[in-house]
């Protein structure tokens, strides 16, 4: 944009002439009222000031990359209001009562141009974003709200909400000059005050855009000069700008207030902290505020040597975040999958592990929980603001820094969406280290696999949290102990529950938990569980299935029911794909997300699939089969045709008997609501005996299957003609 005029209305002659000499007119018109209001002594008003708005004006747009965006006809608006903003200055001892500075300005404007303002009948739009701009915050954003948002004119339609945020913006950052009061250290004499707003103005050197910051520049040449900036400081930010910073970043201006003040030349002195006094907001202070100070605000403890079997899960998301280039957003990676699995406890172990790594520190967000009051909690944890400043200047710096530093680990936790946090992620020149933990895979987050624990890692992490030894066990007590790692499914989460249970159980040894696990896994763990992170430590809520992953893959919830309340052993495709009148590749995307999730186990050899153990009886305990006696008929009814087409062929026998356990299953299903299909499935399971020779077992079983479909009175001659 260098290019670009210097000047608003040079850029506005090179695009329309026309408006350029009207604009030249209105101020022309304009100098006797700015004469009359200019006065010696006055820190606000007077050409001086109204030319500086029509600078500030322009550079706003220019340095935003917004010269193209506005129209001829709104720059010409925007010229014509920074020469009136402030015509009621000066020309009235007093405001009428009940008008406001702005709109005091906006009426003697009208009056003042009535007789030629068919000559500008732009006058309308800039009486309203003038009328505006004098007021207090909240009556500014109320006021805005009901000006129109476009104002059609006969020389075209204008954006009247963003012309009336941008001048208020502009007269704002005219810092010397802007609206301060009371601002000096004493202000028992007008003289003491004058001086003060003087030093103001002598000490500000200018504003730069930087970025989507908006820098205001000040060298104080003395103590007194230093005071009254940061007065003038306090007064903008408190007063007038967040109000306009909240319209700007709506309009995609910069909207962040910043002030870089060079106090070395008035030599300032040490000054101690005084725990109650107000610190000026933005201001690096002898108190030590500064966005550059390092923090860690992981909210759990290292758990160290208690990790079991994750060392090579942490050297690979070293390796991964280490590595040259990364996403545009900085170098991420994400632990995903099943609940319990150890995802937020591996990102802890990281974090403390590796904080010496980032300078700039660790910033650890509950991404389930709502971020501004965690990110106003780490700036003040952090000093990087006084705690003292305004509520909304600290969230704007901590999101500022969030999104734009550099040297520091950012931990997402528990991502339900990536939706949630896609405001506060980094901008494209940062480049932070990301950690993201959730449930479901999230793009631009590479994933570290996290396998279930291997069979002798989870005996391991079971000893370690019941607190007993292998060396104490005999060879009963520790098959015992791998045998409950089985029926936990090696979940990480799970085997530590079932540690917390034994270590404050000593006598119940490792068989006899067993066998409680063996008859209700749910009960032979604590329901609630004071754990690592007491994160989900509530069982149920740990292994249910968020709502995002079946929005990725709906088949994924029908295959879950499925298996849920199908047999304990693997499941081969062909049969899930027939029982949901699906091909079978329809369920390849589903099945691999919930491999991948740990949702499902693979096996490789047979390309078979089973649910996660602990999810399975979950799962029953919380979506009870009782009352779905048609889902159940249906099933039921698909399972059946299935097996018949194979029953004769012997060549279809290994097949037949892999699903056995399903058949089975869901017999006992249809038998306690009372169906047909539980007499049609018993006769099903005497096929595999019958091909065998053992026509003893196959004979008892037809016989049952007929006893029950004459006992249920159940009227279907051709399944009763297969029977007999």
């Amino acid at each position: 944009m260098s290019d670009l005029p210097e000047k608003l209305r040079e850029h506005l002659r090179n695009l329309d002439k026309d408006l350029a000499d009207r604009a030249n007119n209105f101020w022309h018109y304009a100098t006797p009222i700015l004469d009359r209001q200019s006065r010696p002594g006055s820190n606000e008003n007077g050409r001086a000031h109204v030319e500086k708005v029509e600078l500030n004006i322009w550079r706003l747009i220019k340095d935003s990359g917004k010269a193209s965006y506005f129209t001829p006809l709104e720059l010409f608006i925007l010229s014509c209001a920074a020469v009136s903003h402030d015509f009621d200055k000066g020309l009235f001892d007093k405001l009428p009562e009940g008008v406001e500075h702005g709109k005091g300005s906006g009426n003697l404007l009208i009056k003042q141009f009535r007789e030629f303002q068919a000559g500008f009948p732009e006058m309308v739009v800039v009486k309203k974003i003038i009328g505006v701009h004098a007021l207090s915050p909240e009556k500014f954003l109320q006021e805005l709200s009901d000006i129109d948002r476009k104002t059609p004119l006969s020389t075209g339609p204008v954006r009247t909400r963003q012309l009336a945020v941008l001048l208020k913006a502009a007269d704002i950052l005219h810092t010397d000059n802007s609206r301060i009061a009371h601002i000096g250290t004493d202000t028992s004499t007008m003289d003491k005050f004058d001086l003060s707003k003087h030093q103001a103005r002598e000490a500000i050197s200018g504003w730069q855009v930087d970025g989507s910051r908006i820098v205001i520049q000040a060298i104080p040449r003395t103590i007194e000069h230093l005071r009254a900036v940061e007065g003038c400081i306090e007064f903008i930010t408190n007063k007038e700008w967040p109000a306009v910073a909240d319209k700007l970043a709506d309009f995609d201006f910069p909207h962040e207030l910043d002030f870089r003040i060079d106090k070395s030349i008035c030599g300032e002195p040490e000054r101690k902290v005084d725990n109650n006094s107000t610190d000026i907001p933005g201001l690096t202070s002898a108190a030590g505020f500064s966005r550059d100070n390092f923090v860690f605000t992981v909210p759990y403890r290292q758990k160290g040597d208690g990790v079991v079997g994750r060392e090579d899960a942490l050297q690979r998301l070293r390796k991964q975040l280490a590595q040259s280039g990364g996403s545009a957003i900085g170098q991420t990676a994400s632990f995903h999958g099943i609940g319990g699995l150890g995802k937020t406890q591996l990102a802890v172990e990281y974090a403390y592990r590796y904080k010496d790594s980032y300078p700039k520190g660790v910033l650890w967000i509950a991404s389930d929980q709502e971020i501004d009051p965690q990110l106003v909690r780490i700036a003040k944890k952090g000093n990087w603001i006084s705690p003292e400043s305004e509520h909304k200047l600290i969230l704007e710096i901590a999101t500022r820094r969030l999104k734009t530093f550099s040297e520091c680990l950012i931990i997402f936790d528990n991502v339900e969406q990536l939706e949630d946090i896609e405001p506060y992620l980094p901008e494209p020149e940062a480049e932070p280290h990301i950690i993201l933990t959730s449930r479901t895979p999230q793009e631009g987050f590479p994933a570290i696999d996290l396998a279930l624990l291997s069979p002798d890692l989870s005996r391991k992490l079971l000893l370690l949290e019941s607190g007993r030894t292998a060396n104490e066990l005999s060879s009963e007590e520790n098959e015992a102990a791998l045998a409950i790692t089985e029926e936990l499914g090696r979940l990480p989460l799970a085997i530590e529950l079932a540690g917390a249970y034994l270590k404050n159980r000593r006598t119940l040894n490792f068989t006899e938990y067993l066998g409680l696990l063996q008859k209700n896994p749910l009960s032979a763990l604590p329901t609630r569980f004071a754990g690592f992170t007491q994160h989900e430590a509530d069982l149920y809520r740990t292994l249910q299935i968020s709502k995002t992953i079946f929005e990725q893959e709906p088949l994924l919830e029908e295959i879950l029911d499925l298996l849920t309340w199908s047999g304990s052993t693997f499941m081969g495709i062909s049969l899930p794909a027939r029982i949901m009148n699906r091909e079978e590749s329809d369920l390849l995307g589903p099945l691999s997300l919930g491999v991948d999730l740990r949702i499902f186990r693979k096996d490789k050899a047979s390309n078979r699939y089973e649910i996660h153990r602990l999810l399975r009886a979950v799962r029953r305990h919380e979506f009870p089969i009782e009352e779905r006696a048609s889902w159940i008929e249906t099933i039921c009814e698909r399972l059946a045709a299935w097996f018949t087409e194979k029953r004769d062929d012997f060549s279809f026998l290994a097949d037949y008997e892999a699903e056995l356990d399903h058949l089975i299953e869901w017999q006992h299903h249809a038998e306690n609501i009372g169906s047909i299909y539980a007499c049609r499935l018993l006769w099903l399971q005497a096929y595999p005996p019958w091909h065998l020779g053992n026509y003893s077992r196959a004979f008892d079983l037809v016989r049952a299957a007929l006893d029950d479909y004459r006992q249920g009175s159940f009227d279907d001659p051709l399944f009763e003609a297969d029977i007999l």
